[in-house]
């Protein structure tokens, strides 16, 4: 007879019955076992004859169907010697070109010249407005001894007066 092996404590926890009969593993218990129980009572388990596997099924894509809405060219008459008309690119550019002198947009607009005193202008009104702001706030900090103050005015008056530098003379196009 093969031997068989349950937790005890597993099988007691669920209240299942172990292969000897008893319920929860008692016998390990009234023995003073812990651990494994070994029963030596025979497993019952009935032979399940294989069962044939089922045919296997073929996938595929169902054949197409397309529904002729225009006749070929042979049936419709046309002959398919002929060839399709020739567009002629210089043509159709000379007739746009034409078009255009019409419309009078052929002639040169005067050239734009920027206004230097306005960019002047505005520059030095957003400088003096940043400064003036700015400047005052850092000598009231050198004065009551908050470094911090100091520093930070410094230090914005700074990058204000090189941001809008860059911006009103590299960035901006002429206005």
């Amino acid at each position: 007879m093969p031997l068989q092996t349950l937790r005890c404590g597993i099988s007691g926890l669920l209240g299942a019955k172990d292969f000897s009969g008893e319920r929860g593993g008692a016998h390990c218990r009234s023995r003073g076992e812990r651990g494994l129980c070994i029963s030596e009572s025979p497993i019952n388990v009935a032979h399940v004859p294989d069962q044939p596997d089922p045919p296997r099924k073929n996938y595929g894509f169902k054949p197409k169907e397309f529904e002729r809405v225009n006749a070929p060219r042979s049936e419709a008459g046309e002959p398919h010697d002929t060839p399709p008309p020739a567009n002629d690119v210089f043509a159709i550019q000379r007739e746009l070109r034409e078009r255009e002198i019409a419309a009078g947009l052929d002639e040169l607009a005067p050239s734009h010249r920027p206004n230097w005193r306005r960019r002047k202008r505005d520059y030095w009104v957003t400088m003096i407005l940043l400064n003036g702001v700015g400047l005052p706030l850092a000598i009231w900090g050198y004065r009551t001894q908050n470094a911090v103050l100091f520093v930070y005015c410094l230090a914005g008056l700074v990058i204000a007066d090189l941001a809008l530098t860059w911006i009103m003379w590299v960035l901006l196009d002429d206005y």
